[in-house]
């Protein structure tokens, strides 16, 4: 959680405590990997302890390792089978991966994210989740996850030629070439 995001303790609490017994239930699924992506360790340290805390043998969540680039994250997140995140620049790894998601939301443009890229039923409100709606939601995109890659996969090239387009606008916002030089893209 941001500090900046002004919550109260016992929310946060909640949060937690759903987040760590669906971390539990869905240790019955497959391996679960946790991708440190704060900058600051002692945040990713603290969800750790408490997502240990709650299996039974701790040793079921691989922990991988802190600062990777954005490449090696895209091809870890596309080993996987089900990504849950509260991390907007995961979710769109994932999507870029068409990696099936389920978001908790902690800032309304992880709902819209999720909303234009199909999964709106997989996202929910961090102030309100519980246990039980987490792992409602994790089931039903577990149960969906091959038709989700294939939507996923199926709507990637208009994601990618959003994304072109919103560079190009940044770059002209910025003074520079209205035309974007697309390297590594692959052709439209």
């Amino acid at each position: 959680m941001k500090h900046t995001h002004h919550h109260e303790g016992q929310t946060e609490r909640r949060y937690h405590d759903a987040v760590a017994y669906a971390c539990a239930r869905a240790a019955k699924l497959g391996q679960l990997v946790y991708l440190p992506l704060h900058r600051e360790g002692r945040k990713d340290a603290a969800m750790l302890k408490i997502l240990r805390g709650s299996l039974p043998d701790p040793a079921a969540l691989r922990v991988l390792e802190q600062g990777l680039e954005a490449l090696q994250l895209l091809g870890i997140i596309g080993a996987c089978d089900l990504m849950v995140t509260s991390r907007l620049g995961s979710a769109i790894l994932a999507a870029v991966a068409a990696i099936p998601t389920v978001a908790v939301a902690v800032e309304p443009r992880m709902a819209d994210h999720m909303s234009a890229i199909g999964l709106g039923p997989y996202v929910l409100d961090w102030r309100g989740v519980t246990g039980e709606d987490l792992v409602s939601r994790v089931e039903a995109a577990w149960v969906e996850r091959v038709n989700t890659r294939r939507a996923l996969t199926a709507c990637a090239h208009e994601l990618r030629g959003l994304a072109w387009r919103n560079a190009e606008v940044v770059a002209a916002f910025f003074g520079g070439s209205h035309e974007v030089k697309r390297q590594h893209a692959a052709p439209a």
